[in-house]
């Protein structure tokens, strides 16, 4: 059986217009057995924060199965380190506001995967303490969820 691994590499763009080419890229993660997915980067640019996943659990390509946790890692590189899991629940599609000058949580979907686990749109503290869900209607749905710029607001992304 073929084992997959999906990793995050950095790719440096640089702007030239109209069009922007991709230059050599480096691996920034590069597990075996693993899926790392949903990179997103700090304010400051210092740390990417993503979700992991142990390809046996069911997530081989992305698949929202399995477990998912939240891991951070330096740009630079170097051991990943969990930065939140909560009992059976899986974090995934973060978002951290790229706004330095806004400190806002961490913003995350969290998928029920075991019986204490309640799907939603979840927040944490960016030095990954209390978790806490947002209490919504059911209709309102709950992936992909996107600061504003501002941080005025955020938005989910889901199908009527």
């Amino acid at each position: 059986m073929k084992s997959f691994s999906t990793l995050l590499a950095f790719l440096t763009l640089v702007m030239i217009s109209p069009r922007a080419d991709a230059h050599p890229f480096r691996y920034v993660t590069h597990p075996k057995g693993l899926v790392d997915y949903w990179p997103r980067w700090s304010p400051d640019g210092k740390t990417i924060l993503f979700s992991r996943c142990v390809i046996s659990t069911g997530c081989a390509g992305g698949a929202v199965q399995g477990v998912w946790n939240l891991f951070t890692v330096s740009a630079k590189g170097g051991p990943a380190t969990q930065f939140l899991q909560i009992t059976d629940l899986s974090a995934t599609r973060s978002d951290w506001l790229w706004n330095p000058n806004v400190d806002l949580p961490i913003a995350f979907t969290g998928v029920k995967s075991g019986p204490a686990g309640e799907s939603g749109v979840y927040l944490v503290a960016t030095d990954g303490s209390n978790p806490t869900r947002i209490p919504t209607d059911g209709s309102v749905p709950y992936g992909y969820p996107s600061w504003f710029p501002d941080g005025s607001a955020l938005t989910v992304e889901g199908m009527t």
